[in-house]
């Protein structure tokens, strides 16, 4: 049984936009919408947690509907009453009714009992339900502990669940942008033999449908009012916390954002939603970093351009200490200057998902050329579908720099991603380094192309001066790499040695410019699509080639972000991956 209170907005004079067609319309009565808006939906039958299996009922499920306008930009998951023997036996999915999941919890909370808990699960939550630590009532970030290397755990959520949940998501900033009407799944699982549980009065969602602002021209001015004549400067400084900026249909066609000599500042937990990175550029003319984000926030940009920016320090395209989530955007020809850190991306203290995205141009004067993260008290930075090529660093980490800094823990996870090309002094792709007592650095690859990026591809440095904790790059299976030493890429299903062969960085199809395996090309059906679907083009994941034996225990999946080939999705495909 599920219960949901529906959300009708009052009338304002017009109908709100569902759709980017739609918000020509809405122009005209954005300015002065409500502020956003909670929908809150229940399922109160309690879920029992059976030994080594899936629960009862298996999924639980709450109907969502008559949410209008049809967008949300925050979650809420509330489990009500939650007991476990051993609560690391428990791994807890969510599923939207167009398949965009996240999982909730795995393998959090050791062996420490956890009796009638109320746990909420929010993207501002500043701290992530634990891994050993006893679970007591609280909000908590989701969270999914998992071991590197040859055993490594694979989240399984058996039919009528999604299956195996390779690098699945612990983030609930993935639902930010979709259409909440429909079913919403819960699949738990016990995982271990031994211990039951249950969640005694079911679990709940909060919804929140935002207040909508809409970006209605090109020029970078800011009379502080988002009326039907908006900058993208004004609809951020107008918006609240939870709402959405979106853009009319001038940007149906190709649009730059030109800043004025300043960078875009936000302090607010907000989703700017843009009509493609292939439609919207904003630049920072090489006069200013291009975005800055402050606060321990919930940030997510999407189908955007962030070009040429430029900064004496870290960031010079986006410098962020919230949690920030990048879709299907374009990070190039940025710069961080005067020994500066990220050129593309610096990403400090918070994590982040960057799914469907590319970073090319982008330089740093110090480390981290396209992306430079530093973590705190569990944060962890994904790269999903991902491409890096062409980014240069002068000291390191031209791909992604991970530094673990005097007792901060800096945990980078990619998979389905190309980094390629990249140049630096050491480590071209990937380093991972640590300063400091207490600090470290934890980087894990899964069916990733890290390969032509200098020798050697990938390296963990400690400080020689203040030496730091462990800094460690470990293969989770199915990579590639030319670097003729296996000892990062050690799993019997990773190529070494070996060049990528891939094309040029172009417009492949989808919405950013990618890298395609050519003909012949070893990445070709040697990988696993590690729990997405599709690509980074939005094709589908495996296009398995007859003709070539896939890799064993893989799926003719292509390693990397891109699968060779057209891949069309038929009409009307439902999509229950990772990555959407």
């Amino acid at each position: 049984m599920s219960k949901t209170v529906p959300f009708r907005p009052q009338s304002l004079g017009c109908a709100p936009a569902r759709t980017l067609a739609m918000a020509a319309a809405l122009a005209a009565c954005a300015w002065s919408a409500q502020a956003a808006e909670l929908v809150v939906a229940e399922n109160p039958a309690s879920i029992v947690i059976d030994d080594l299996a899936p629960a009862s009922a298996y999924p639980s499920v709450i109907a969502v509907g008559s949410v209008a306008p049809a967008v949300i930009s925050k979650v809420v998951v509330t489990l009500h009453g939650f007991s476990h023997a051993n609560p690391d036996d428990v791994d807890i999915l969510l599923v939207a009714p167009d398949g965009t999941r996240s999982i909730l919890m795995s393998d959090a909370g050791g062996d420490v009992p956890a009796t009638d808990q109320t746990l909420a699960f929010s993207p501002s939550a500043t701290t992530p339900v634990g891994d050993q630590a006893t679970i007591l009532a609280g909000t908590f970030r989701p969270a999914n502990y998992r071991s590197a290397g040859a055993g490594a755990v694979t989240d399984t959520f058996a039919e009528p669940g999604p299956g195996a949940q390779n690098s699945a998501p612990a983030d609930l900033d993935a639902f930010n942008g979709i259409d909440p009407n429909g079913e919403w799944k819960l699949y738990v699982v016990d995982d271990a033999q031994g211990n039951t549980g249950a969640i005694a009065g079911g679990w709940s969602l909060a919804l929140t449908v935002p207040a909508l602002f809409t970006v209605t021209k090109t020029a970078d001015t800011n009379d502080e009012v988002c009326d039907e004549d908006c900058s993208l400067r004004e609809a951020i400084a107008a918006a609240d916390s939870g709402d959405l900026v979106r853009f009319s249909p001038l940007f149906d066609s190709a649009q730059t954002i030109t800043l004025a000599g300043s960078q875009l500042l936000i302090g607010r937990a907000l989703t700017i939603q843009g009509p493609g990175a292939e439609l919207l550029a904003i630049s920072g003319n090489s006069l200013s970093r291009v975005l800055r984000v402050v606060g321990a926030l919930s940030v997510t940009l999407s189908g955007m351009t962030i070009r040429d920016g430029r900064v004496a320090g870290n960031g010079g395209g986006i410098l962020s200490s919230s949690f920030l989530t990048l879709l299907d955007v374009v990070v190039r020809d940025n710069t961080a200057t005067e020994a500066g850190f990220g050129g593309g991306v610096a990403l400090d203290f918070q994590g982040g998902n960057f799914v469907g995205c590319t970073y090319t141009g982008n330089t740093a004067d110090g480390i981290g050329g396209a992306i430079h993260f530093q973590g705190a008290n569990g944060a962890v930075l994904r790269l999903a579908n991902t491409t890096l090529s062409g980014n240069a660093a002068l000291v390191g980490g031209a791909g992604v720099e991970v530094l673990g800094l005097y007792g901060s823990d800096s945990v980078l996870q990619v998979a389905n991603s190309t980094i390629v090309d990249n140049t630096a002094t050491v480590n071209g792709g990937i380093e991972a380094r640590t300063v400091g007592p207490g600090s470290t650095a934890t980087v894990l690859v899964r069916n990733s192309i890290v390969a032509d990026n200098g020798t050697p591809n990938t390296g963990v440095i400690a400080d020689e001066q203040d030496p730091g904790g462990p800094a460690t790059i470990a293969s989770e299976g199915y990579n590639l790499s030319n670097d003729a030493d296996a000892t990062v890429f050690d799993q019997a299903s990773d190529r070494v040695a070996v060049e990528p062969m891939l094309g040029a960085l172009a417009d492949n199809g989808g919405h950013t410019p990618t890298r395609v395996p050519l003909p012949g090309s070893p990445a070709i059906d040697a990988g696993e699509r590690s729990g997405s679907d599709i690509d980074q083009r939005g094709n589908l994941r495996p296009n398995d080639r007859l003709e070539i034996a896939n890799a064993a225990g893989g799926d003719g999946s292509d390693i990397g972000a891109v699968e060779e080939g057209t891949g069309a999705i038929p009409p009307g495909t439902v999509f229950m991956d990772d990555f959407e």
